[in-house]
């Protein structure tokens, strides 16, 4: 990777950049972020762009690596202090609200697991950590904990997902709605071990 030293010409540095790429990403899609909308919305040229990047896959992995970063940040910020239904709240509705804040991020950080990327897939573990320990406080362990984390990861996305684009085209407010599945995963997070258990016997 280049340098993220201050360039003496822009007076700018890779932060600096990461920061307005991610903006971007919210702002307008990822799939819409290039390094000379980066450049633009800096107000520098282009061509200085590559003291920091080494191209678009580079920006790319560079966003992966700081959506992890806040998406962790913003999860364990969420589950401090909590267990059970409360944990479980309120880490899905941060989950809820970075889609809605940070829609550019997010996306890319759920796709960021990549094979051979060390650094990457270690931030990618993040999230899946946090999520895993809202299944043990379920009492959830061993291999229903990897079919429970899939259930509520899942879970949440999908809703997530659907609320940030406004799809919810049904007159019910989608925040009760929310409020809803998340009573319903615990109910069954809270019935999980008794209903793989008659699973297994069967």
């Amino acid at each position: 990777m280049r340098s993220s030293k201050l360039s003496p010409r822009t007076g700018i540095g890779k932060p600096a950049v990461l920061k307005a790429a991610g903006d971007l990403a919210d702002e307008i899609g990822l799939e819409n972020v290039s390094i000379a909308a980066i450049a633009k919305k800096i107000g520098v040229k282009a061509p200085s762009m590559y003291n920091y990047l080494e191209g678009l896959e580079s920006l790319r992995r560079e966003l992966s690596l700081l959506g992890l970063s806040v998406l962790t940040e913003r999860l364990t910020g969420a589950s401090i202090g909590k267990s059970g239904f409360d944990l479980l709240h309120s880490v899905a509705e941060a989950q809820k609200d970075m889609t809605l804040e940070r829609p550019g991020l997010y996306s890319v950080s759920v796709a960021a697991n990549t094979p051979g990327d060390e650094e990457l897939n270690a931030l990618w573990q993040g999230p899946v950590r946090i999520f895993r320990a809202v299944i043990q406080s379920y009492g959830i362990e061993g291999e229903e904990g990897d079919h429970a984390t899939r259930v509520l990861r899942t879970s949440v996305h999908g809703f997530a997902l659907v609320n940030s684009i406004d799809g919810f085209r049904l007159g019910a407010d989608p925040d009760q709605t929310f409020e809803r599945l998340v009573a319903s995963i615990h109910h069954s997070l809270s019935e999980w071990n008794q209903v793989s258990n008659r699973s297994s016997v069967s």
